[in-house]
């Protein structure tokens, strides 16, 4: 079985309209993203995790954009996160558009073509995913609960590994 590929991106430098740095802060909620869209039975490719690379071992900002673009070529769909947009995501989604891949702002809307596009829920199962319907109905919950903006220091950093 091969699984959906979905892209899912997020502003990684700042916020536009802001200019505040949210790097961690995206990246974390990229990544609870790509915890939900794993447990719809899809594969998800986190371009912002380069950012860890990038401190590491900082490249072009050129590199950076050609690298997720040659990922998002290979991806089924991509999912945009949050209703902050970055020069990043949008390049990144007209991309994806430029060449027929479907992009989506909810969750609901991947789930949904999801399982348009394969009828795997068996081999789901086999995966320990469990059912479509409670993975879904899950996510949404779970997505829901994330769609507001979050506030710098509104959790206490131990409640950071439950979200």
């Amino acid at each position: 079985m091969t699984l959906l590929r979905v892209a899912v991106l997020a502003p990684i430098n700042s916020i536009p309209e802001t200019g505040e740095c949210e790097q961690f802060l995206n990246l974390a909620r990229s990544l609870a993203a790509a915890s939900d869209l794993a447990n719809l039975g899809v594969a998800p490719f986190v371009p912002g995790l380069a950012a860890i690379w990038h401190m590491q071992h900082p490249m072009p900002r050129a590199f950076w954009e050609q690298w997720t673009r040659t990922f998002i070529e290979a991806c089924d769909a991509v999912f945009v996160l949050g209703r902050s947009r970055s020069g990043g995501v949008e390049k990144g989604a007209d991309h994806a558009r430029s060449l027929g891949i479907p992009v989506f702002t909810e969750l609901s809307e991947v789930s949904a073509w999801a399982r348009e596009r394969s009828s795997h829920a068996q081999e789901l199962a086999e995966l320990g995913l469990g059912s479509y319907e409670s993975e879904i109905e899950r996510a949404q919950t779970v997505a829901s609960n994330r769609a507001r903006p979050v506030e710098l220091g509104e959790f206490p950093a131990e409640d950071w590994s439950r979200r």
